[in-house]
């Protein structure tokens, strides 16, 4: 009798399964030992300060175009600098202006500061707007504070031309805590 042939396909040796096993072991304890190392690497390690402003304007020339205008906002932190849009960074600080709209309908301004320490000394920032270049009468401006301890929305302002305008001081005590009064 003839002996009938073995329908069964085998794709993988033992050798090749053997090999794929080995490989995934390696690759599981090399996970294990990294994951904790990746893991702190996406932890925020300092506190943070995030100022925003904005502003809408709809006023249009006698053409029908719309005017650009131009809001600053002005920073100053706890050791006197005065950030705004020609002093934007300064030496042996990580703070800086980093988005400033110039002459524009619609404009947005940002500051940020990454390595704000939110306990140990008592610290103040006063936060202001000014109106650089308003046509048209006043223009409304919005801005919020972002912080590692919570967002805080500053009361909307209409601001015009040349005038200088403090919306909030922000303060930390020596414990951590964290004021923002408006004006």
């Amino acid at each position: 009798m003839r002996r009938q042939k073995s329908r069964e396909i085998n794709i993988f040796s033992m050798s090749a399964l053997d090999l794929f096993a080995s490989a995934l072991g390696a690759f599981i304890l090399i996970t294990v030992v990294a994951l904790p190392y990746y893991l702190n690497t996406t932890r925020i390690k300092n506190d943070f300060f995030i100022v925003t402003m904005g502003w809408e304007s709809n006023y249009k020339n006698k053409e029908d175009k719309t005017i650009g205008q131009d809001i600053d906002l002005h920073i100053i932190d706890p050791k006197g600098n005065e950030y705004y849009y020609s002093k934007r960074k300064f030496p042996n600080s990580v703070a800086s202006l980093t988005l400033d709209s110039v002459n524009v309908p619609n404009g947005n301004e940002i500051w940020t500061d990454e390595g704000v320490q939110m306990k140990g000394q008592e610290q103040r920032w006063e936060i202001y707007y000014i109106g650089y270049s308003v046509s048209g009468g006043k223009v409304k401006v919005e801005g919020s504070l972002y912080t590692s301890l919570g967002s805080y929305k500053f009361p909307v302002k209409y601001i015009k031309n040349k005038e200088k305008i403090n919306i909030a001081t922000v303060t930390i005590t020596k414990n951590g805590k964290l004021n923002v009064e408006t004006h």
